[in-house]
């Protein structure tokens, strides 16, 4: 318990500096960001995003189609063979 303690004064008095160094923000809640905030390459642009997103949502679409195509022929093969049986069997 002495340990998680320490560990959290630790973690306190190295964290309190960052927040310090936190720029105000202004009467309605934004804080202005400047490119001297940024490295180089931290950014990603948006349209990347985007697409990466709508690419993402479009595989997994593709994959759930093919899933239920897969499964309803499954379904539909079991049902021949259950008709071909029953009509085996009464006729």
């Amino acid at each position: 318990m002495k340990r998680l303690l320490a560990l959290l004064a630790i973690l306190f008095f190295l964290g309190a500096p960052a927040f310090a160094a936190q720029p105000k923000p202004d009467a309605e809640g934004f804080v202005p960001v400047s490119g001297a905030m940024m490295q180089p390459g931290e950014t990603i642009p948006a349209n990347r995003l985007v697409a990466a997103a709508y690419g993402f949502i479009f595989a997994a679409l593709a994959v759930y189609v093919a899933s239920v195509v897969a499964r309803s022929r499954r379904v539909e093969a079991e049902m021949r063979e259950l008709q071909r049986k029953l009509e085996a069997k009464n006729g």
